[in-house]
């Protein structure tokens, strides 16, 4: 499947076939739980890499866009300002989002790591540790992706975060498990 920080790597094709391969080892979590349990740590890992695949987007500049330009009007037609104070159209070079297919690769890396959710809940723990290549833990990393651009992989974050969620929550009796203070952490409860 290559690594997702590759240049170059963001041909339809080749999001197809990562796509198409994702969702061959999401069928795998689901119909072989048992015989997945030696590859999942690194089937987590290359999930977690691939649902913040987006060469075309960055999430920084996003922020720092959303404040505009000092005169109010900012680039909002896709053009630069020249130097007389007009603007200059984009000759349309720039992928555009309906012509963006990473966004399936995303899709496709959430699904295949809900699927490893629901089939190794005793996994959970996992979630919530940074991992050797990792700067976060997985839970973190979930967290972040809710500002995804496209709604579709929004919704699949979501999906994922709940699975999540419903496989931290241990009930013994009536007494229930807390959140891991990662999580309790980057949601602002503790």
């Amino acid at each position: 499947m290559g690594d997702p920080t590759e240049e170059g790597k963001e041909s339809d094709d080749v999001c197809e076939l990562r796509e198409n391969c994702l969702h061959a080892i999401e069928s795998l979590a689901e119909r072989c739980a048992a015989d997945m349990a030696p590859h999942a740590p690194r089937v987590r890992s290359l999930c977690l890499r691939f649902m913040s695949y987006d060469p075309n987007y960055s999430y920084d500049d996003a922020e720092e866009d959303a404040g505009g330009d000092e005169d109010g009007y900012g680039d909002e037609y896709g053009g630069d300002e020249d130097e007389y104070g007009g603007y200059e159209m984009d000759d349309g070079d720039a992928m555009d989002a309906d012509e963006d297919g990473t966004w399936k690769v995303r899709r496709g890396a959430l699904r295949t790591l809900r699927a490893l959710l629901r089939a190794r809940p005793e996994d959970v723990k996992d979630y919530f540790v940074s991992g050797p290549e990792d700067i976060m833990p997985p839970s973190v990393q979930l967290l972040d992706r809710v500002k995804e651009r496209e709604e579709s992989v929004r919704q699949d974050v979501l999906q994922c975060l709940r699975e999540l969620l419903r496989a931290t929550v241990v009930v013994e009796g009536n007494a229930r498990v807390a959140l891991p203070a990662a999580i309790a952490a980057r949601l602002g409860i503790v």
